[in-house]
């Protein structure tokens, strides 16, 4: 019997959940007058997911009666390519920053490989997903990374690569 595609993300999530909660763990605790600190939205977001990629579990094992076509587990080229193009952004993020913090003249010591990753990723990554008017693409990707810097950099405070 082939395991459900479910369960399969699923186990995959909750092995990443680990991996973020570990990586969290070593962030410090709030101090005693405050109930937030740095690990507190790394926490509830990977809380989150983890609850999405448990409930994927048990949905993907109710399923396993469901009709053949269902369990298999079909690995979609567009898909596998679009998740190597993510870990890319990702890579390509903590790069920039290190480059861009390195470079004194440009003035963003602080956030310049967000955006400038950021921006090129929502800028390719629109059109693959079938946004097909220009202006829209680039009003979404700078909208998006602006958003994204004031809340996580402004907001929050959190100093992005």
């Amino acid at each position: 019997m082939r395991i459900h595609k479910d369960v399969i993300s699923g186990i995959v999530i909750l092995l990443f959940c680990a991996v973020g909660a570990l990586s969290t763990s070593q962030l410090p605790p709030p101090s005693a007058e405050e109930w937030a600190g740095p690990s507190t939205l790394p926490y509830i977001t990977l809380g989150a997911t983890a609850l999405c990629g448990a409930l994927l579990v048990i949905t993907g094992i109710a399923r396993r009666n469901a009709d053949k076509a269902s369990r298999s587990f079909n690995l979609d080229p567009k898909v596998l390519a679009f998740y190597v193009f993510w870990v890319c952004y990702m890579a390509a993020m903590v790069w920039l920053g290190d480059l861009i913090s390195g470079m004194n003249r440009l003035g963003m010591p602080h956030n310049g490989g967000f955006i400038v990753a950021t921006l090129l990723f929502l800028l390719v990554a629109l059109p693959v997903l079938g946004r097909r008017k220009p202006l829209e693409i680039i009003c979404v990707a700078v909208g998006t990374t602006g958003i994204l810097v004031l809340a996580f950099g402004g907001f929050f405070q959190i100093l992005l690569p």
